[in-house]
């Protein structure tokens, strides 16, 4: 009887492990999405700014892609905070702009949805995410 039980709890832990290998990765992959829209963020300011056209809209770009950059560092220890942030501003920014312009809507409208669902996905993975011991070395390098 005591074999069984045991069988159990190890089957359980390794179907626990698993799911947050799984809610890992997809709290990684949006973590990514934080640096790539950062990274596509301060080149468009690099554009803007080498090619001398619009220098508000440049530095505004430059700031933008570093907040997006300090959100997926921020990532490593408040991945909750920094996912909602990221989306928060991801959104904010696309709405202005629909305001602004409203054909900036349907531009990128692909790249708009991926991100956005890999965001979301980010954070309800680490909502899924049991807490994470300090011992537990495995985890936190996988994080």
């Amino acid at each position: 009887m005591t074999q069984e039980k045991d069988s159990k709890q190890i089957a359980q832990e390794i179907l626990s492990r698993s799911r947050t290998s799984e809610n890992l990765k997809k709290v990684k992959n949006a973590r990514i999405v934080l640096v790539v829209l950062g990274g596509l963020n301060v080149l468009v300011g690099a554009f803007y700014l080498f090619g001398q056209e619009l220098e508000l809209e440049g530095y505004s770009s430059l700031v933008v892609g570093a907040i997006f950059i300090g959100l997926f560092f921020l990532g490593t220890k408040f991945p909750l905070a920094a996912l909602i942030s990221g989306l928060s501003i991801f959104v904010l920014l696309h709405v202005l702009s629909a305001i602004v312009e409203p054909e900036s809507i349907v531009k990128g409208i692909v790249l708009k949805i991926i991100f956005v669902v890999l965001l979301v996905r980010g954070i309800i993975s680490v909502s899924k995410i049991p807490k994470i011991k300090e011992d537990d070395e495995e985890l936190l390098d996988t994080f």
